[in-house]
């Protein structure tokens, strides 16, 4: 690879440098704030692990402007006293993709202008406005002869613009996650030292969706959007045709063990799209329930930490996610 092309990989691999830079001595909360939801989550070292320190919500207007919510912020950092501003957030856009890729053939140094052209074509935009990320499966490094993972894009205007609302409200945001990532990061965590069957989650908010199957350390992710006004409310068929694509396509794409079970969870999720959903699927169906004894014990340790009444009203899966840093794979 020449100078030039060197240069021009690290100047467009925008999410690459902008979501995954961190500061190694302090670890930061993670920062959800989404449909008219904040969700604020703040880990520290145990000897046995990482412990959950703090936790905090509140709700807000989904029609503040960006000034109001950086200012709404900015007093929900003052008035829950939280350790620290360096902080871990999710990027929710309609225009965020995120999707599995698979080639054969393609040399490790090919894949970035690979999945360059691929991003150009999704987001219909030129690579300078563009910023993407990517995580390799760990079945690559030994099958020589394919090399799959995730591809992760969204404009680069939309990214500076999360940061400077972040900015904004006081805080330094070093890294900028996706819902499915944070899920991810918080199943691993509850599950460490196991090795789970491969499970399906769905993260629902007001019109977004994000399903992601994890199996054996690799990921097969999707994300949906409902064009309804009244997001899944009216749509729930569409969500519904969506998932049993995403168990299709693995089922297709891989050898491995079937999905064995949905893990539903979202501040959207209401009893009835529960049942609707749990009713379709060809796979058991259930809550993705942090409060259960097993969940509890590993999140808190013994330390205390009040969480919300109405847990299920707030997303918290994001929130607690982003507190526990992005996956080690990456670029």
């Amino acid at each position: 690879m020449n100078a030039s092309a060197k240069k021009e990989k690290l100047r467009n691999r925008g999410l690459s440098g902008r979501l995954h830079r961190w500061v190694k001595d302090e670890h930061a909360v993670g920062l959800d704030v989404h449909d008219g939801h904040i969700v604020a989550a703040h880990f520290t070292k145990h000897n046995s692990g990482l412990l959950l320190n703090a936790l905090a919500v509140e709700t807000y207007n989904p029609a503040l402007s960006e000034k109001e919510l950086a200012h709404c912020i900015r007093e929900f950092w003052k008035k829950n006293k939280l350790p620290t501003r360096t902080v871990c957030t999710s990027l929710h856009t309609p225009s965020l993709i995120s999707r599995s890729f698979s080639y054969t053939n393609v040399l490790p140094d090919e894949l970035h202008r690979v999945l360059t052209l691929e991003a150009e074509e999704a987001l219909q935009l030129p690579l300078e406005r563009i910023a993407l990320s990517w995580h390799l499966n760990p079945s690559s490094s030994e099958n020589k002869k394919e090399i799959s993972g995730v591809l992760i894009a969204a404009p680069r205007k939309t990214v500076l613009q999360h940061i400077k609302l972040m900015q904004a409200a006081g805080l330094y945001p070093v890294n900028v996650e996706i819902d499915s990532s944070a899920a991810i990061n918080l199943y691993d965590f509850l599950n460490k030292n196991t090795e789970p069957a491969p499970v399906c989650l769905v993260n629902l908010t007001s019109h977004m969706a994000s399903v992601v199957i994890l199996s054996d350390g690799s990921v097969w992710p999707r994300i949906v959007y409902s064009g309804s006004e009244t997001g899944w409310q009216d749509n729930l068929d569409y969500l519904i045709e969506n998932i049993d694509g995403a168990l299709l396509h693995y089922q297709l794409k891989t050898t491995g063990d079937p999905v064995s079970k949905l893990l539903l969870t979202g501040n959207a999720l209401q009893n009835k799209a529960m049942e609707r959903i749990a009713e379709a699927m060809t796979v058991p169906a259930e809550r993705w329930n942090l409060t259960s004894e097993k969940n509890m014990s590993r999140l808190l340790h013994s330390k205390s930490v009040d969480f919300p009444e109405e847990i299920d009203a707030f997303n918290l899966i994001t929130g607690l996610g982003l507190g526990l840093r992005y996956p080690k794979r990456g670029h």
